[in-house]
């Protein structure tokens, strides 16, 4: 499984994190985990820049998406090696 994934799905038991996680809806989660899976092969800082534009100038975004973003971005420095 992607290292990013499954440090985003570590935060639904993350002391400081799942508060963040659980506020996400179900589709919200699933957008993070399809985003994942679509850029599974960036490494740390192109993902960050891809995640930094994500929904840029879109006009429906999703409601939790600065919580969507602080996540992702999380979840790639944990999967480089990062605490």
């Amino acid at each position: 499984m992607n290292r990013r994934i499954e440090a985003f799905e570590a935060y639904s038991a993350h002391p400081l994190n799942k508060k963040l996680y659980f506020r996400l809806t179900d589709e919200e989660r699933n957008l993070c985990l399809k985003f994942m899976e679509d850029h599974a092969a960036l490494d740390l800082y192109q993902f960050a820049d891809k995640t930094n534009r994500w929904y840029l100038g879109a006009p429906n975004k999703p409601k939790n998406l600065t919580h969507m973003w602080a996540l992702l971005i999380q979840a790639n420095v944990a999967a480089q090696g990062g605490k």
